[in-house]
């Protein structure tokens, strides 16, 4: 469109864009050109350079992929339908609150794939891949769980699910079984 550049530095400025946050690298890592000013490729290698060390001191935080591999075994290993099912939706990208309150109704799909939509005004949409849905359908089948019954519920109380606490147990015993390192899992 038809715009003077202040017009238009005006409107970009005004989207708010240094409010996003999942992407953003620290200010001590990275220092844009100002306005004007010409951007060099010579500051790219010192940006990767601090890059990645910055990835380094994150990750040893995460798994790797032997860990995980492993941590999978362990959980195959123990031949509960509902643990293997927990961990199912955490690799599919669940996240905590999510299948901590999911209930097979959440969940739509055939053999191959299914669809799990969340309760709840923001409704996340998550696709369930064969590998991901069929421990997770099998577990449904074989419990026999009601549409609206929680598919991870507490021992005491099958109307409420499974607590945060119970499930960091539960995790720290799954990295115990692995041979990894509990707070990692």
């Amino acid at each position: 469109f038809s715009s003077s550049q202040a017009a238009m530095t005006q409107m970009v400025e005004s989207l708010r864009f240094r409010v996003l946050s999942a992407f953003k690298v620290r200010r001590s890592v990275f220092h844009p050109p100002h306005h004007g000013e010409p951007s060099t490729g010579s500051d790219m290698p010192v940006l990767r350079d601090r890059m990645a060390k910055s990835a380094q001191q994150v990750s040893p935080q995460l798994l790797t992929d032997e860990e995980l591999e492993s941590l999978s075994w362990a959980i195959t290993a123990t031949e509960s339908l509902r643990d293997q099912a927990l961990m199912s939706c955490m690799m599919a990208g669940l996240r905590k609150a999510e299948y901590l309150n999911a209930r097979p109704s959440d969940f739509s799909g055939d053999d191959e794939r299914a669809l799990y939509v969340s309760r709840g005004v923001k409704k996340a949409r998550v696709i369930f891949p064969e590998q991901y849905w069929a421990p997770v359908r099998h577990y449904i089948t074989t419990e026999e769980l009601a549409e609206n019954a929680l598919l991870f519920q507490s021992k005491r109380n099958p109307d409420i699910s499974m607590s945060p606490l119970a499930l960091k147990k539960l995790c720290e015993a799954w990295a115990h079984e692995a041979g990894t390192d509990p707070a990692k899992v």
